[in-house]
């Protein structure tokens, strides 16, 4: 009797197999054994379990991704390709968040998304104000509830649930220059980096729900905030 074959196992124990694995290399050289093991790690490669994030670094010509878990560095992953032809021949802004989406913005019309480098997945976002392409000095994050992104002066705001038409101003952060934004628990921690303050903003309701004011002490001039959720 001919021995079986790896891709002759039960879809149920590859699923079961595939539900074990917390590297995002792992359940992709798991996936790319054949199409049933593929299959098997849909689960897996939709929502993989929480991990250190990788870094995005630019480079040229092409990006380099590194795992700090593996020690490794990636050269540039297949990137998900918008609906539009003409984006297909565009090199998008990419701006990465630790919560697995990174934004991309294409420097010609300010067409913006969100993609998940890992699972491919493409979710379409309006396009960013013309004052955007004025600068590359982005902060942004996103909450279940939607993305807030900013370039300088004043925050943004698009809700994903239900979708927006277009982005929204936040009028209670309209001075505000913030230089990084973090979203953690529910909030988003908004850093200006000029006067070291750190506004802290509900996530759904968009309320200022606290503020941290600047430490009594020397800071440098490019200093900057990071929030730890539940894994750093």
């Amino acid at each position: 009797m001919a021995a079986t074959g790896w891709s002759d196992l039960p879809s149920e124990l590859l699923s079961e197999i595939a539900g074990g694995l917390v590297e995002l290399g792992d359940i992709a050289r798991f996936r790319s054994v054949c199409s049933s093991w593929r299959a098997a790690a849909g689960g897996a490669a939709a929502a993989p379990p929480p991990q250190p994030p990788w870094l995005l670094l630019p480079s040229s010509p092409s990006r380099l991704f590194f795992c700090p878990r593996e020690d490794r560095l990636y050269p540039d992953l297949r990137m998900p390709a918008l609906t539009a032809e003409a984006h297909h021949r565009r090199r998008r802004r990419l701006y990465a968040s630790p919560h697995g989406w990174t934004l991309a913005i294409d420097p010609t019309d300010l067409a913006a998304s969100l993609l998940h480098l890992f699972t491919g997945a493409v979710r379409a976002l309006p396009p960013l104000p013309a004052f955007f392409a004025e600068t590359d000095d982005l902060a942004w994050d996103w909450s279940p509830h939607g993305v807030m992104a900013s370039c300088g002066e004043g925050l943004l705001f698009y809700a994903s649930d239900p979708p927006a038409a277009a982005w929204a101003p936040i009028p209670a952060m309209a001075d505000c220059n913030a230089s990084s934004i973090n979203y953690s628990g529910g909030e988003f921690f908004v850093f200006e980096e000029d006067v070291c303050r750190t506004t802290i903003v509900d996530a759904l309701t968009l309320a200022i729900a606290d503020e941290i004011p600047a430490p009594a002490v020397e800071l440098h001039s490019e200093a900057r905030i990071a929030v730890a959720g539940d894994a750093l």
